[in-house]
């Protein structure tokens, strides 16, 4: 799946994108909120300025991916795997991160503070 295709159904109303292969992807500055992308493959994916408020990014490969100025506001990312994926300014706030998986690559937002697992 494509951005174009990705952001028509979107519009169309569809939210469900999971287990989705969107490896790649660019979606710089576009809106998600509350689509279902859990099990999705968004690795080495630009999702700069990203709205993904509520999202679900469940046990979703975010591995390299490109976040930074996200708005992950609520957004699930339990079981998510962040390694070096970039988080620098993304909105974090009251977003689930418990079991997720990151390490000294990932790059959180400053002053971000991780909650032991």
């Amino acid at each position: 799946m494509d951005a174009e295709d990705l952001l028509t159904q979107y519009a169309a109303g569809v939210r469900d994108f999971s287990q989705a292969n969107l490896q790649g992807i660019s979606l710089f500055n576009q809106t998600l909120s509350f689509a279902n992308l859990s099990g999705a493959n968004l690795s080495q994916a630009d999702l700069r300025s990203l709205d993904l408020f509520g999202a679900d990014l469940t046990w979703s490969n975010l591995q390299q991916a490109n976040l930074a100025g996200a708005n992950l506001t609520r957004a699930n990312l339990r079981g998510a795997h962040l390694e070096g994926a970039d988080l620098r300014s993304a909105n974090l706030r009251k977003a689930n991160l418990r079991g997720s998986f990151y390490d000294q690559t990932t790059r959180f937002p400053a002053g971000f503070r991780i909650t032991p697992r």
